[in-house]
């Protein structure tokens, strides 16, 4: 579990505007101890990030920003999970698309790319698309796990330090695969 300070560190929410999320409802957190302190999981950190970056970004409002929160913690799904194993292939960047209201896409360039050509948007709905690059923010996210020494619980490197991964992305195969392309030793 993270603290709200972590928050801090990876979304750039200070305390005082978690503060203001967490009376508005847009905060995901369980409390912990008998002091009540502010504990989040690394999804609910990964959220908290992405709406963040949405609302330094595009100026969205912070009530919006609860239909991104709990699109984004559904149980069953786990989107800091797909961005990471998208961040797989080298050179990638993982985007997020979004209206804040009914749509949420969330790919990779080439298929971004392939999936812009083939979107229509009606301009006299009055509809505003956010298009976020999440790729940043991942690094940001699994650099506080560094901080708190759970980074070799966690499967992939941080971009910066992308040319070879060193740790398994827990499927011993692909962890296989992966280091033979990383050493040129497949072709």
């Amino acid at each position: 579990m993270f603290s709200s300070r972590d928050v801090q560190a990876a979304a750039g929410l200070s305390s005082r505007q978690q503060n203001d999320w967490d009376a508005r409802g847009v905060l995901p957190h369980g409390r912990s101890g008998e002091e009540g302190w502010r504990r989040f999981s690394l999804r609910e950190l990964f959220v908290l990030a992405t709406c963040a970056e949405m609302r330094r970004r595009f100026g969205v409002r912070v009530e919006r920003l609860k239909w991104v929160q709990d699109f984004m913690l559904q149980d069953g799904i786990n989107h800091l999970e797909e961005v990471e194993y998208a961040m797989l292939r080298p050179g990638d960047f993982v985007w997020l698309l979004s209206d804040l209201e009914k749509t949420f896409i969330m790919s990779t360039d080439p298929e971004f790319e392939s999936f812009l050509g083939l979107l229509s948007v009606d301009a006299h709905d009055g509809s505003a698309f956010v298009l976020l690059n999440l790729t940043p923010l991942v690094d940001r996210v699994l650099g506080r796990l560094e901080d708190h020494n759970v980074r070799e619980e966690h499967a992939f490197e941080t971009r910066e330090s992308y040319s070879r991964p060193t740790r398994s992305p827990g499927r011993p195969k692909e962890a296989g695969v992966l280091r033979m392309i990383f050493d040129g030793e497949a072709e």
